[in-house]
């Protein structure tokens, strides 16, 4: 029986329209697919990975060379209903899995929606459903209401008067991190609610999640398995986000750090996986933060809660292998998992950006090519970094004079 794995990163979309994988955002998704060709060809080798195109030749040579033997892969293409297929052999017996659950395998080799699958994703990926349940335990932490229309912010402003946040963030019901609207409150002010949205696709939010904005000065997420309302905790990584909440990488916690976090997150995983989703088994990363309020810093224990594989699982999954440590390309620890502006293709890419890695005085995995196979530029790869453990720099510090760097090699 083969086991074959399909990356869908723009699951949440799929979730949303009920469509798989929008034709729209192929080229997106092959960007990204390469990054868990390798993830599987490490940690879980058995599996065929499939792919829409052919990976960079010199890509796949640069981890040959180094000791890692690539999975099997099969390429995706479209039928003429449109719908994802396979080609070759009977799929009789063979099994689906993917970044986030919804599809099936067709005996076919055809790709098809699964309204079960679906069904159990959107309910436990659902900010909406996942903010009910976060009120009525006592989880929210920062004020938080689910608003149907754009006309209701304004008596939700009223309510929240005394609380008097600078800015308030929408949350659609399916989104990618970051993907939210931030509002000024006072350009709010004497407005027509229905002026608050100024296109379809914004209107597509509603009903939607509305949280006061506040200052964040440390976003984490702990890594979980579930199985059948049973929680395991695997660790913890600090997330790079920008000013605006937009996700950027994420890199390693210390143990000290990591066990402080997940005192205050095992209880509510505990709670999360027998009362939210005791029906879900596979990988759960429970998301939030540490802000500024009233003179104080304060924790929202649990902001988000992704049901699927995430970039924080794959980083922490790679700072366990042991193949990468006996291939000596890492020692395990202060690691970072980071994207990487490009522009334009660079000449064996892999091999270049290793090279120069050690000129900074740090280690560097390509964990994807830096280009389709038509030779475009894929605009952002994304790459391992491993940092000195003996440099007495905060690891985020590291990272921001990482980027300094790269920005006056390549983008100046």
């Amino acid at each position: 029986m083969t086991r074959y794995f399909r990356f869908n990163g723009f699951f949440e979309e799929e979730l949303k329209t009920g469509h798989l994988s929008p034709e729209k955002l192929d080229s997106k998704n092959k960007t990204l697919e390469n990054l868990f060709y390798l993830f599987q060809s490490i940690v879980d080798p058995g599996t065929t990975m499939l792919l829409g195109e052919e990976p960079d030749p010199s890509w796949k040579n640069f981890w040959k060379s180094r000791g890692i033997q690539l999975t099997d892969i099969q390429f995706l293409k479209r039928n003429s209903q449109k719908n994802l297929q396979i080609d070759s052999k009977n799929f009789e017996g063979s099994t689906l899995e993917e970044w986030g659950a919804v599809a099936n395998l067709e005996p076919s080799g055809e790709i098809l929606h699964s309204p079960s699958k679906a069904d159990l994703s959107k309910r436990v990926n659902s900010k909406i459903v996942l903010s009910r349940w976060k009120s009525e335990n006592g989880f929210q932490d920062i004020p938080a209401e689910i608003i149907e229309k754009p006309s209701y912010l304004l008596s939700l402003l009223s309510e929240w008067s005394e609380l008097r946040p600078d800015s308030i963030v929408l949350k659609p019901e399916f989104s990618f991190s970051g993907r939210h609207k931030i509002l000024k409150i006072s350009s709010l002010a004497g407005q027509d609610p229905e002026t608050f949205v100024t296109s379809e696709k914004d209107l597509s939010w509603f009903p939607c999640v509305v949280e006061a904005w506040v200052q964040r000065t440390y976003d984490f997420s702990c890594l979980y398995d579930f199985l059948s309302g049973v929680p395991t905790f695997l660790g913890t990584t600090v997330q790079i986000c920008d000013e605006k909440g937009k996700y950027n990488g994420a890199f390693l916690t210390s143990q000290e750090e990591s066990d402080s976090i997940a005192s205050h997150l095992n209880p509510i995983a505990e709670f999360l996986s027998k009362t939210f989703a005791p029906e879900y088994s596979g990988p759960v990363s429970l998301d939030g933060f540490e802000f500024h309020s009233q003179n104080s810093v304060k924790m929202r224990r649990l902001s988000e809660g992704n049901f699927r594989w995430s970039m924080g699982r794959i980083l922490w999954e790679l700072s366990q292998s042991k193949i990468l440590r006996e291939s000596k390309l890492l020692s395990g620890k202060a690691l970072a998992i980071l994207p990487l502006l490009l522009k334009k293709p660079i000449p064996n890419y892999s091999e270049w950006i290793s090279s120069w890695g050690k000129t900074q005085g740090v280690e560097i995995l390509p964990l994807t090519p830096d280009r389709f196979s038509s030779g475009k530029s894929y605009g952002t790869a994304w790459i391992l970094l491993e940092f000195s453990q003996s440099s007495s720099e905060k690891t985020k510090d590291q990272i921001l004079t990482f980027y300094a760097e790269w920005r006056k090699k390549i983008l100046f």
